[in-house]
C-alpha cells in the first residue's frame, strides 16, 4: 500500500533532515548522533495506536474538500516470516457529523491485507508476501518505519528543511522530495511536521502530480501500550450480505489519497 509507505518513510526520512540543517544551533546532535537516537527509538517501539487520524483531500480540479477521520494501529512482528500487523479505519465526515455509512477500511494480518469495498460489499483479500531479510515491502503498512534504515531513506529520498514553514519550538518541518519514477507518479513533494519533543508525527502533506493536496493529521499516538490485542489484525467477520474477494498475488493493492 504505497500511500502508507510514502508516510512513514518520510517519518524515517525525517531523522536524516533533522542533522542537515545549515546555519543551525551549534548546540544541535550531528548526523551520527541524530540518526543513533532515531533509530533506537524506532527500533524501540513495539506497537502504536493513534487515537484520531484525519485525512483531507483538496482536488484542484472540482474546487472541493473531503475529510474522513478515524484511528489507526500498528503491533511489530517478531516473527521473521511473517510482516508487522496494521490496521486503519476512516469515516467520512460531512456538514452532519460523521457518517457511518461512508468508511475505508483495511487490516493488515502480516500475511494477508483485507481491503473493505463498502460500495460493493465485498473485503478484497490481498496475499502479502514475506518480507526479505533486512528488507522490508512496499505493501507491509507501518512496517516501512521499522524495517527502513536512514540510510536508505536518503538513497529513495531528496530530504531537507521545508523553508516556506520554518521550524519552531514544538515541530520540525522536513521536506521530502522523491527521486524515482515509481514515487514520482504518486507525489511531487512532501512536508512532515514532526513533534520535537518525541520524534513522532503529528501531520504529512502531500502534493500529487495532478496539484490535489492530502494531508494526514496524527493526534494522540500512543506507543508501546501495554497491552494491544492481536485480535484486532486478525481476518475480519463477514458482515451480512458481503463476500470474500480472492485478488491475484500480483495485483499489487494501491492506496492513494481517498481512492483507495
Amino acid at each position: 500500500m504505497r500511500l502508507f509507505s510514502l508516510i512513514v518513510t518520510a517519518m524515517l526520512a525525517a531523522g536524516v533532515a533533522l542533522a542537515q540543517q545549515t546555519g543551525a544551533d551549534p548546540k544541535a546532535p550531528t548526523v551520527d548522533e541524530v540518526l543513533e537516537k532515531w533509530e533506537k527509538t524506532m527500533a524501540g517501539v513495539q506497537n502504536l495506536y493513534a487515537e484520531k487520524v484525519k485525512r483531507t483531500t483538496i482536488d484542484r480540479t472540482f474546487q472541493t474538500k473531503e475529510i474522513f477521520e478515524g484511528h489507526a494501529m500498528y503491533l511489530k512482528s517478531n516473527v521473521p516470516t511473517q510482516g508487522s500487523r496494521a490496521k486503519l479505519e476512516l469515516n467520512k465526515v460531512t456538514a452532519q457529523g460523521v457518517n457511518k455509512e461512508v468508511f475505508e477500511k483495511y487490516i493488515c494480518s502480516g500475511t494477508f491485507l483485507y481491503e473493505y469495498a463498502p460500495a460493493n460489499k465485498v473485503i478484497r483479500v490481498h496475499e502479502m508476501p514475506p518480507p526479505k531479510q533486512g528488507q522490508v515491502s512496499d505493501d507491509s503498512l507501518l512496517s516501512f518505519l521499522f524495517g527502513m534504515r536512514a540510510v536508505q531513506a536518503k538513497l529513495r529520498y531528496h530530504v531537507g528543511w521545508d523553508t516556506r514553514t520554518p521550524n519552531d519550538q514544538h515541530y520540525f518541518y522536513v521536506q521530502i522530495l522523491p527521486k524515482n519514477p515509481e514515487d514520482k507518479a504518486d507525489f511531487t513533494q512532501a512536508r512532515l511536521s514532526l513533534v520535537r519533543t518525541t520524534h513522532l508525527p503529528a501531520q504529512v502533506w502531500f502534493l500529487q502530480p495532478n496539484g490535489n493536496e492530502v494531508t494526514w493529521d496524527f493526534q494522540k499516538v500512543h506507543t508501546n501500550l501495554e497491552k494491544l490485542d492481536p485480535r484486532y489484525f486478525e481476518q475480519p467477520q463477514l458482515p451480512k450480505d458481503w463476500q470474500f474477494e480472492r485478488v491475484r498475488s500480483d495485483a499489487k493493492p494501491k492506496v492513494r489519497s481517498a481512492n483507495p
